[in-house]
């Protein structure tokens, strides 16, 4: 048997523990039914698993693990299970996860019924954010945005929620002295960040998609000829460490390898404004963090195998970038950390021996999709079987 064999035999092993982990475990998601962190998630994998092996069965209990949560699921009890979660952000992994599988044909349903309800909630709770300047990922308006942006594909009329978006995030910047803009975290202590997560990258990120679909796009171009700049001028000459996680933050060390915060993820949200604008710094400080970061090999970072955190993450992350930039050294690098993804299964326990650097008290997060194995072991089907749906859409780099 070749390396490479034993390597792909390895990795078939491994998404068959993930398996029997997330059947043996599914209780451990109680009632929570968000995508990154509970049942949506696990039915997600399953649809995955049906799709990688060709069983029907795995399909089917898809759409039983789906359906079940969500026959359970209580508004009422929503509960938060980290500081910056929201009601926000597990409707809208909902309401993107349905409209994922309707469009791949994984749920036979009128998407646009089935929404209706949600597209009115989230355009409530999306205003109330804005009304506070909130536009984080996961406790913010850009949760919602991202699931009206999944909608525009089967309702023409979200436009209108996303223009609203738009509106909201210029109305809310604020300028500092150069005339540049920024934007805070009220959930996070009023800090500025600067990743894909919580900052400005994010909001880069989100308006250079939206400026793609012809939403707000003479606003978008502002909102990017004045957010870009501040990004830029923040930038320091430390190897690994170029962007600060958040304003104030003057340590010169090493800064986190992952899709959430960090060079990398400054890098895409530059490389989606870079089709919009022009500034004549973009292309070498891209061109130099890409660079650093095929060169990345595991050490301090990443710190798990997780999609939010750790090497599947990256792999998608370097699938993202490679597919806006046509570089062959990005596919190379995706590969590489698709391959490094088994090599963190290195603990005695019942997640096939991975282990999330989020876990407490909680083994949820062990199985989740943001944290854990159930998108580990999706983004491992999606190396062995390409042909496999890509699923940047539902994950914060969309």
């Amino acid at each position: 048997m070749t390396d490479k064999s034993f390597q792909k035999e390895h990795m078939f092993k491994t998404i068959s523990k993930i398996a029997l982990s997330l059947n043996s475990n599914l209780a451990l998601f109680n009632n929570n039914m968000s995508l990154d962190s509970g049942r949506t998630g696990a039915a997600l994998f399953h649809f995955y698993y049906g799709l990688f092996l060709e069983d029907s069965q795995y399909l089917d209990s898809a759409r039983e693990v789906f359906t079940a949560g969500m026959a359970a699921f209580d508004i009422k009890q929503f509960v938060k299970v980290y500081s910056s979660d929201s009601l926000d952000n597990h409707l809208a992994g909902i309401g993107r996860f349905v409209e994922f599988c309707n469009r791949h044909k994984l749920l036979e349903i009128n998407v646009n019924s089935y929404l209706e309800q949600l597209d009115n909630a989230l355009a409530g709770l999306m205003r109330s954010k804005i009304t506070i300047g909130d536009f984080d990922y996961n406790s913010g308006a850009v949760a919602s945005g991202y699931y009206f942006l999944s909608r525009l594909s089967s309702n023409d009329k979200v436009k209108v929620n996303l223009s609203e978006l738009v509106h909201g995030i210029a109305d809310k910047a604020i300028q500092d002295d150069e005339g540049h803009w920024y934007w805070e975290s009220p959930t996070l202590y009023r800090n500025t960040y600067f990743g894909i997560s919580h900052g400005s990258a994010m909001i880069i990120s989100i308006v250079g998609s939206l400026a793609e679909k012809g939403i707000e796009t003479a606003l978008c171009l502002e909102i990017l000829e004045k957010s870009v700049p501040f990004v830029l001028k923040h930038k320091r000459q430390v190897k690994y460490g170029h962007f600060p996680i958040s304003n104030g933050d003057e340590s010169f060390d090493e800064k986190p390898f992952c899709i959430c915060y960090g060079d990398l993820s400054v890098a895409l949200s530059l490389v989606k404004a870079r089709r919009f604008i022009k500034n004549d710094d973009l292309d070498d400080i891209i061109h130099k963090i890409l660079k650093e970061s095929y060169e990345r090999k595991p050490g301090i970072y990443p710190r798990d195998a997780s999609i939010t955190y750790g090497a599947a993450g990256l792999a998608e992350m370097f699938n993202a970038l490679f597919d806006l930039t046509d570089d062959q050294e990005c596919h190379k690098a995706a590969g590489y950390w698709y391959q490094e993804i088994p090599r963190f299964a290195s603990y005695e326990n019942d997640f096939a021996g991975f282990y999330s650097m989020t876990t407490k008290e909680k083994d949820f997060w062990n199985l989740s999709f943001g944290w854990g194995v159930a998108g580990i072991g999706i983004t491992l089907m999606r190396y062995l079987k390409p042909e496999l749906p890509a699923f940047n859409e539902l994950l914060m780099i969309a």
